[in-house]
């Protein structure tokens, strides 16, 4: 026999994956502390080089926030959180520096 197909007008139960937990202050601290370790310190003779930091694409950062793309997407929109594209064109996403930033001067809640 056929396949069967659902009615129309009826909604079909999507699956749901499991939320991953929201980064914590310790989480933000291992993090910060990851970034410093990866800063090189600059030879006597050369001038001094910016540290080497990580891009995060939107799903990295929501991950880490603990929140959802679409929530992300809607505080872009909003103007809370500024995203950007590397070279222009892309994915969008930030750095990581920018987004421990973000996190120390939020104007909104991030989760605990």
């Amino acid at each position: 026999m056929g396949r069967k197909r659902p009615q129309r007008g009826r909604q079909t139960r999507r699956k749901t994956t499991p939320r991953k937990a929201p980064a914590t202050t310790s989480a933000v601290a291992n993090a910060e502390a990851q970034l410093a370790s990866t800063e090189q310190p600059a030879p006597s003779n050369a001038s001094a080089s910016p540290p080497v930091d990580r891009w995060m694409s939107i799903g990295q950062i929501c991950e880490f926030l603990g929140i959802t793309d679409k929530t992300l997407r809607t505080w872009r929109q909003k103007g809370i959180i500024e995203l950007r594209s590397p070279g222009g064109f892309g994915r969008p996403g930030m750095l990581m520096s920018e987004l421990l930033a973000f996190v120390r001067e939020s104007p909104v809640a991030v989760p605990d």
